[in-house]
């Protein structure tokens, strides 16, 4: 392999390239098949946001107008914790099973935890 530099000139503007190149008459020992591209998605949980609107708990959801106005924390089974309307508005939106938007388990509201 050999690192090949040059300069192209596209619309009046000078890029520079840098790319690895096999040697003239080479070949590469290794061929590529299939490729699989793989990510890693890693969600910082922040317990004083609402995992779906994102706002902190000591304001109001999108849907209040005033904090504290009708817009009550509750809690699943799951320990996740959300706006009412928001949790409400999310189960609405799901059409087969209703799971929890953070862990995905099936929703169910924990006894007696509002505030």
């Amino acid at each position: 392999m050999r690192r090949v530099r040059c300069a192209e000139t596209q619309n009046g503007e000078e890029k520079r390239i840098s790319a690895l190149v096999p040697h003239p008459g080479r070949e590469m020992k290794v061929k590529i098949k299939q490729w699989h591209g793989v990510a890693s998605w890693l969600w910082v949980a922040n317990d004083e946001n609402c995992g779906i609107c994102r706002a902190p708990f000591n304001g109001c959801c999108p849907d209040c107008k005033v904090p504290g106005d009708d817009c009550p924390l509750v809690w699943g089974q799951c320990s996740h914790c959300f706006h009412m309307h928001c949790i409400l508005k999310w189960l609405n939106s799901q059409q087969v099973q209703q799971q929890c938007p953070m862990c995905r388990q099936e929703w169910k509201f924990k006894e007696g935890e509002t505030t």
